[in-house]
């Protein structure tokens, strides 16, 4: 828009953005998406940062499986010698964790 008000000249800005979201959901991996291009992702995680409270995973009912770990978008499941651990500014709290622990772990 602001080549169309300096030069006069006119560009189909809606057909340029929408080959540039094609290419993008064709080159760029989900969860390459949501850890790095997503705006919501960036938002959450800044205001995640400022906040204790969130999903956590109860150690003792953890069996280990890492369905969680493989579910999440972001990749913000890290696995450590005391089981699975959230990481807190990686978190979009989109609950997928949640709803596929097999054991209910996650709260």
């Amino acid at each position: 828009m602001f080549i169309n008000m300096k030069l006069g000249a006119k560009f189909p800005f809606i057909i340029i953005l929408t080959a540039i979201g094609i290419l993008f959901s064709l080159l760029i991996s989900e969860r390459a998406w949501h850890r790095y291009f997503c705006p919501y992702g960036t938002l959450m995680s800044i205001v995640s940062r400022k906040y204790s409270k969130g999903i956590k995973i109860d150690p003792d009912k953890c069996t280990s499986c890492g369905l969680c770990q493989r579910v999440c978008p972001t990749e913000g499941i890290d696995k450590s010698e005391n089981g699975f651990k959230i990481i807190k500014n990686e978190c979009l709290d989109c609950s997928l964790c949640k709803t596929n622990c097999p054991v209910n772990a996650i709260n």
